[in-house]
């Protein structure tokens, strides 16, 4: 059976952990997070950022047109 469920930031950690716990007592067998192209891609960057900023110390890395905000 598969169930696909669209859940917002603020509640997904509280979701994984009910199905850590559902994992655990048998009631799920696996789960599998599924992102969207856009979500794919942030995370493809999010990788190699330390990557990115050695090759910036060592002028080794090239300029883009892509920036990443971080917000804390």
């Amino acid at each position: 059976m598969e169930l696909r469920i669209n859940i917002n930031d603020m509640k997904a950690d509280i979701f994984f952990g009910f199905l850590e716990l559902f994992k655990k007592d048998g009631l799920v067998n696996e789960y599998k997070i599924i992102y969207n192209d856009y979500e794919k891609e942030i995370l493809n960057d999010l990788k190699e950022f330390g990557k990115t900023l050695e090759n910036a110390k060592t002028s080794k890395g090239y300029k883009t047109n892509k920036y990443v905000e971080i917000k804390i």
